[in-house]
């Protein structure tokens, strides 16, 4: 299971299913009024085929890191109050 980092991004790829209870809980801080999630989900159909049940997902693990931690930067470099960060695929 994934486990929260103790510094202010939590940067993760798993095949197992998000912690998104206890990514939220960790975002909370008494600074940020605030938290936002995105949570993708499965849809019926993809590029004209129905009956989708579910994705599987292939990816290098590093390099799918790299790309999160480059969001977190461009976010942080945006927002830099922003206290903590999840972005977990």
């Amino acid at each position: 299971m994934l486990t929260p980092p103790g510094d202010r991004d939590w940067i993760d790829v798993t095949p197992e299913p998000l912690p998104v209870e206890a990514a939220t809980h960790w975002a909370v801080t008494s600074h940020d009024g605030a938290v936002v999630t995105f949570q993708g989900v499965v849809r019926d159909h993809s590029d004209g085929r129905a009956g989708v049940t579910a994705l599987t997902y292939e990816a290098f693990e590093a390099e799918a890191r790299r790309v999160l931690a480059e969001v977190a930067a461009e976010a942080r470099n945006r927002w830099p109050s922003v206290e903590r960060l999840a972005l977990l695929h």
